[in-house]
């Protein structure tokens, strides 16, 4: 992972990356640690505002920032200010990282989402509801394979400790809680792939 940031002023989060560098032994990780970048939060200019009100309340999230053959370029954001303001500890901020690496290193096979045009090409009568019936068991199985692929290298314990603290802390709280917190606990170990991103995105 490649530091944009003063690895000086923000010591602890410098650390939790090198600490993650140093112990994690993930195939997947090798074949694209070079092309993931850590920002601060405060450093990224989001498109849309819904990304930039989820990543001005919670801890991190990442972007794809391109895509493509020999263009698979992503962006961790870590919001050290919210961090500081929960007092997350080196091991819960190291959490957060690989929760969000969970995210690019472990993705599900998602469901296809029945929009009124994807019904409409395969000849299915478009339903409002089934449609984001699909897109919130997508959204919750992105979720919880990121929490897996952290609680797999042994942070389980320290990333419920922040869903606590966010939901303590700040207005926005935990998506999905219980069911998260269940899997991690149960030790649900999920297997996903390197993601494959069609476009740009953020994912918490």
């Amino acid at each position: 992972m490649i530091k944009i940031f003063d690895a000086t002023e923000y010591s602890i989060l410098s650390s939790a990356i090198d600490g993650i560098e140093t112990s994690l032994q993930c195939s997947k990780y090798k074949q694209v640690r070079n092309s993931i970048d850590i920002y601060l939060n405060e450093d990224i200019t989001y498109r849309e505002l819904r990304n930039k009100e989820l990543a001005d309340k919670g801890f991190g999230n990442c972007l794809i920032k391109s895509y493509g053959p020999g263009n698979w370029s992503v962006s961790i954001v870590i919001n050290m200010r919210n961090c500081a303001k929960a007092n997350l500890t080196i091991r819960e901020i190291s959490a957060v990282i690989l929760h969000e690496l969970g995210h690019i290193l472990n993705e599900p096979e998602l469901q296809n989402v029945p929009t009124f045009e994807f019904c409409f090409i395969n000849g299915i009568q478009f339903s409002k509801e089934l449609m984001e019936q699909v897109q919130e068991a997508n959204c919750l199985a992105m979720e919880v394979f990121a929490d897996s692929y952290a609680n797999k290298h042994g942070y389980g314990e320290e990333l419920i400790s922040t869903f606590h603290k966010q939901n303590n802390h700040f207005n926005q709280k935990i998506e999905y809680y219980t069911t998260r917190v269940e899997k991690i606990q149960n030790r649900a170990y999920l297997e996903g792939n390197i993601i494959t991103p069609k476009k740009s995105c953020n994912l918490t």
